[in-house]
């Protein structure tokens, strides 16, 4: 697209240059110049009905692109103590269902309210997500601010992305407890590593400090088999993961009994 509007660019200042030209000389296009229908075609001869049909056409076929903006939720709108309009709560594998609220936070990035995961009891494979309905993609980029507060047996929080469904779906996930960021693929509830690039053979994501209490911005950016992670601004490292891909939606997660929050979330439609 970058390079369609660069080109669109320059062909509207070679437009707006040749009708200069023209108000000044006055001169009619010749007799065998062809009609303007044709001119999309051909090479622009200084013609103004030409200068117009060409920029006409890319305009045309600029705006018929796909165009997506971004979304971005800080939840401050939402009701207090319910589930955000146009979110789904759901869960992997077992345990109880977990709870989804929207609270409010004096300390929130975007005060006052925050989504929150606040059920502090759960089993240990027990992984609540609550996903955005309101956005399909294939490839996009999503950001979350989070904060994880506590957990027994979790202290795991993350971004989930390409969500067929609450067994399938593509997952980096901080851990406070491990002090790692890691990127899963998960396949009928089953999670599976997903290599990072440059890394020696064996190891699961990357090393990385993260404090209970503490808000950090996680960001994803995916693309084909190519995926971006991103914590507190910095990159942090990519994966590639050649396995079938799907459109899904995107959302957050926790594991296990984790009490985490988040706010400006944020999805950036691609594809």
């Amino acid at each position: 697209m970058v390079g369609l509007y660069r080109r669109f660019s320059r062909a509207l200042r070679g437009s707006r240059a040749s009708l200069s030209q023209l108000s000044t000389a006055h001169e009619p296009c010749p007799r065998n110049t062809p009609s303007p229908r044709h001119k999309v075609k051909l090479q622009y001869d200084g013609c103004a009905s030409g200068a117009w049909v060409k920029t006409t056409a890319i305009l045309i076929a600029f705006a018929s692109l796909p165009f997506f903006s971004a979304i971005n939720i800080n939840f401050d709108s939402a009701k207090p103590g319910e589930l955000p309009p146009g979110w789904t709560s759901t869960f992997t594998t077992q345990g109880a269902p977990p709870r989804w609220v929207v609270l409010h936070d004096p300390n929130a990035p975007s005060r006052p309210n925050v989504l929150a995961q606040d059920s502090g009891q759960g089993a240990l494979l027990r992984f609540p997500m609550c996903l955005f309905d309101r956005v399909t993609c294939l490839d996009g980029d999503v950001s979350v601010k989070l904060k994880i507060l506590s957990g027994r047996d979790g202290q795991d929080a993350g971004v989930v992305f390409r969500a067929a469904d609450s067994t399938h779906y593509y997952l980096v996930r901080a851990s406070a407890r491990e002090h790692n960021i890691v990127m899963f693929r998960v396949t009928d509830g089953r999670f599976e590593a997903i290599p990072v690039k440059g890394a020696p053979a064996g190891t699961v994501g990357v090393r990385h400090p993260i404090k209970v209490g503490d808000w950090n911005l996680l960001r994803v950016t995916y693309k084909g088999s190519q995926t971006t992670v991103y914590f507190d601004h910095r990159r942090v490292f990519d994966a590639f993961d050649s396995a079938p891909k799907t459109p899904g939606r995107a959302g957050v997660w926790t594991k296990a009994d984790t009490v985490a929050y988040f706010d400006d979330f944020r999805i950036d439609k691609k594809r």
